[in-house]
């Protein structure tokens, strides 16, 4: 994996001391880049912190707890979902062999909602 721009921002630092040892049954591995983190072996969910700001999107928005994510799943191998309204971007692609989607999204609400809510951006409809 590589680092994400903005890979040392504070708030990537926040969110990677709050990450789950698991998700599901899958165990968090070591990883070589910055603000990265993986879950199973072979890897099958990726996080990367310190995204660009996305641009607006039709993809469909999925609130989960406090946390918004950008749903992308027109790749039948993976699905990516993408915070939406917070600094720094979080992204997290998951495997679609893994059927706990929504669940590791749920798993990782307390560590993405350590970054603030960008007050320029509108919430999800």
């Amino acid at each position: 994996m590589d680092a994400a721009p903005n890979a040392t921002d504070p708030a990537c630092a926040e969110i990677m001391v709050r990450l789950p040892d698991k998700l599901e049954d899958l165990d968090l591995r070591e990883t070589n880049a910055q603000a990265t983190a993986a879950w199973g072996s072979p890897a099958s969910v990726l996080l990367s912190c310190g995204l660009p700001v996305q641009p607006p999107t039709s993809l469909p928005c999925l609130p989960v707890g406090t946390v918004e994510w950008i749903i992308d799943d027109s790749n039948p191998a993976y699905t990516t979902a993408t915070t939406h309204g917070r600094k720094p971007v979080t992204q997290l692609v998951i495997n679609n062999t893994e059927n706990g989607g929504q669940t590791f999204l749920a798993d990782l609400e307390t560590a993405i909602a350590a970054t603030p809510i960008d007050p320029g951006v509108a919430p999800c409809k």
